[in-house]
């Protein structure tokens, strides 16, 4: 299990950006992970002030864990998300692109609508097959 995020500034609002951080493994996942072996979970966000709640269709109901104790399937990841702003489309993938899958990392990937700060903070955890 570890941490995971990201912090960024998106321009001036004429396009809407996608933003992605790469996680990498402690060590080798016992099987290669997919697209369909990522899920977000954002029914744990917490905001302050004017933000928005990250939305994501790619949860699993099978990430029943919090953030203090995260737990996902065998051979599966679950990504908690603990906060963020201006995130939309949130969802976990494979490292490799399209059909793909590895053993060594996955991906958490945003889309950010309106201009200024964009962000996720999350927790994840992996459970071996």
């Amino acid at each position: 299990m570890g941490a995971i995020g990201g912090d960024f500034n998106v321009g001036d609002g004429d396009a809407v950006s996608d933003w992605g951080v790469i996680v990498t493994m402690p060590m080798q996942a016992r099987n290669a992970l997919s697209d369909d072996d990522v899920y977000v979970t954002a029914a744990l966000w917490t905001g302050s002030g004017e933000q928005s709640a990250p939305v994501t269709s790619d949860g699993s109901a099978n990430c029943t864990g919090t953030l203090t104790a995260p737990t996902a399937p065998a051979g599966k990841v679950c990504i908690y998300v603990a906060g963020g702003d201006n995130a939309t489309e949130v969802n976990g993938y494979s490292i490799i692109p399209g059909t793909g899958a590895s053993r060594f990392g996955f991906k958490l990937s945003w889309t950010a609508p309106d201009a200024g700060d964009t962000f996720i903070d999350a927790v994840w955890v992996y459970q071996a097959a």
